[in-house]
């Protein structure tokens, strides 16, 4: 593949995403299947998703990682690469494996994979997933939606949060060296204008 590019590990930066939106928005990730492997998966493709880019992850066989698979058989490697399926199809088949319980799967369903849609821009395309999760784990594609609407809402009201401090504190800053200086003129002016006398000060 000419077409490709390595990180070292799973060290994927926004930097790296920034100088790969400018080559492609369709990406194909075959990265590790291990829990590591997987957990970049999640992060990086929030990050893609978010920026409007197809993401698709190849699905590795048997735990292997992409190079044991390539230095065994390269063919193997191009039929992973041309079978991958769309992340959030991804993170469903991870979640399903040896899932026994099915309150628990749609749990971590809940947990895992509803913040991926929060970060659809496309909503054509979050309606589509929407459905495809709503199938998996048997429940309606309302319940689905209003899980994302709901984590979307949460995420705006931190995000004014954090600004609503960040404002507080930068402003809090910018006086407290006028106060101070103020107080000082005050008391300066006190001392001077009570030398024999007793000066009461209140604070």
């Amino acid at each position: 593949y000419t077409n490709a590019v390595a990180v070292s590990g799973t060290a994927f930066t926004p930097h790296h995403l920034t100088l790969l939106e400018r080559l492609s928005s369709r990406i194909v990730l075959a990265l590790d299947s291990d829990r590591a492997g997987v957990t970049a998966v999640k992060r990086i493709a929030g990050s893609m998703l978010e920026r409007g880019m197809d993401v698709k992850v190849a699905q590795m066989e048997g735990g292997k990682d992409p190079a044991d698979i390539i230095k065994a058989n390269p063919l193997d490697f191009k039929h992973f690469i041309g079978n991958a399926v769309h992340v959030i199809e991804f993170v469903l088949n991870v979640l399903k494996e040896g899932m026994k319980d099915e309150r628990t799967y749609k749990l971590r369903v809940r947990e895992e994979l509803v913040p991926l849609l929060v970060h659809m821009p496309n909503k054509i395309d979050r309606e589509h997933f929407e459905q495809v999760v709503a199938d998996a784990i048997g429940t309606t594609k309302d319940a689905i939606h209003y899980e994302v609407g709901r984590l979307e809402e949460n995420e705006k009201r931190q995000a004014t949060s954090k600004n609503e401090v960040h404002i507080e504190k930068q402003v809090t800053t910018e006086k407290a060296p006028q106060r101070r200086t103020t107080l000082e003129s005050r008391l300066y002016a006190l001392t001077h204008a009570c030398v024999g006398e007793r000066a009461w000060i209140a604070g």
